[in-house]
């Protein structure tokens, strides 16, 4: 069996919506490691029997809906390629607008301290500190798994003498856990893509609700409670110039939400589908 005839063979597949053919050329490519071009300058390459094996193993996997990143044990995110293992949730394409929110308005060689709420795979926090050379970072997570694999892609990115991981919930921080890191003033940014998906939401994907966790998508107050209470702890810990920014669901209405008085809005940033996707909070003075 060629290379060709699998990309294929398997077309009623994918016309009957069970994959699509980006999701064959990719599980191709990982049991060949090789690049989705290869695949077609190799069209007629004969696959070995455990090749075969390999790509059926993986095939069917994708066929029960388990996500093609899972599967892969990888996912790209902002220019950086990150591992990813089942229970630990999958960055999207719309929260790297929080990391370019962040980079547009800093200078890359300030010496910034930085917290990340719920860093899952560590995508954000991690790729700040790519792109800031001078900055350090608490990742925090009550996922312990989700620890564990922002620690690999931490030393993946080389940053990892930079960074120090809490498996923590975020209610349950205080000062004390982190007093060195904060010093007198503060921290200078705080990161985060919150669970804000009400858990009555019938919209959300079949795939998502199944596989991922669902610590880090949903939340109570019709998905407005993390958003408020990681806010007024993000307000705690803030230096006085000092800014929070997340993200939000599409068209979500936060108007109902308590912020701490001492935090005000001051900007926001949207995706690229045109959407506000991430809100930049800042100290009140005065």
């Amino acid at each position: 069996m060629t290379i060709g005839y699998f990309i294929n063979s398997l077309s009623a597949d994918i016309l009957s919506g069970v994959s699509d053919r980006l999701d064959i050329e990719l599980l191709l490519s990982k049991i060949l490691c090789c690049d989705r071009a290869y695949l077609y300058i190799h069209w007629d390459q004969e696959l070995k029997k455990k090749q075969v094996k390999q790509f059926q193993t993986l095939y069917h996997l994708r066929k029960t809906g388990m996500p093609l990143a899972y599967i892969l044990g990888q996912k790209e995110f902002y220019g950086y390629e990150f591992t990813l293992q089942p229970g630990v949730f999958i960055p999207r394409p719309e929260t790297e607008t929080l990391v370019s929110a962040v980079v547009s308005q800093w200078n890359s060689q300030e010496t910034l301290k930085i917290i990340d709420f719920g860093c899952g795979s560590g995508c954000i926090g991690l790729s700040l500190l790519a792109c800031f050379p001078r900055a350090f970072l608490i990742a925090i997570d009550i996922n312990k798994k989700a620890i564990q694999v922002g620690e690999i892609n931490a030393r993946k990115l080389g940053v990892a003498n930079r960074v120090t991981f809490l498996n923590r919930d975020i209610r349950s921080l205080q000062k004390k856990d982190i007093e060195p890191f904060l010093g007198k003033k503060g921290v200078d940014i705080i990161v985060t893509n919150p669970p804000y998906i009400a858990f009555n939401d019938g919209r959300v994907e079949e795939e998502v609700v199944s596989f991922e966790p669902p610590e880090a998508l949903f939340s109570d107050e019709n998905g407005l409670y993390h958003i408020r209470t990681w806010s007024n702890i993000a307000a705690r810990l803030l230096k006085p110039t000092g800014a929070y920014l997340f993200e939000i669901g599409k068209a979500q209405d936060i108007s109902r939400v308590e912020f701490n008085n001492s935090l005000r809005k001051t900007a926001e940033f949207r995706d690229g589908s045109h959407i506000v996707r991430i809100l930049q909070f800042q100290k009140c003075h005065g």
